[in-house]
């Protein structure tokens, strides 16, 4: 879906890395930012305006794995466990995230 709007934004746009989004928003060097939830919520003096709409939205999708290799594989499966686990969803929340 477009919006329609690229040539009448494009001599304001200002494109970046993707990781100072928030950064300048907060400095008041743009007016507005698209990044991932949890970017705009982890810094002083950006406020998260809300979602897009899901028309235009995409989802980010974090997963995790142990190495069949690796020395510390319980460790891993321990921590994947407490992320999973019920009494870390109103902090993976709270983050900005949806612990799906």
């Amino acid at each position: 879906m477009e919006l329609g709007i690229a040539d009448a934004i494009k001599a304001k746009a200002v494109e970046t890395d993707g990781e100072t989004v928030s950064e300048l928003v907060a400095d008041g060097k743009v007016e507005l930012g698209l990044i991932v939830t949890p970017n705009i919520m982890s810094v002083p003096g950006a406020d998260l305006v809300g979602p897009l709409p899901a028309a235009i939205d995409s989802i980010v999708m974090f997963t995790a794995g142990a190495s069949a290799v690796s020395p510390n594989r319980q460790a891993a499966r321990a921590l994947i466990s407490l992320l999973k686990s019920p009494e870390v969803r109103p902090m993976i929340k709270a983050k900005g995230n949806d612990p799906a």
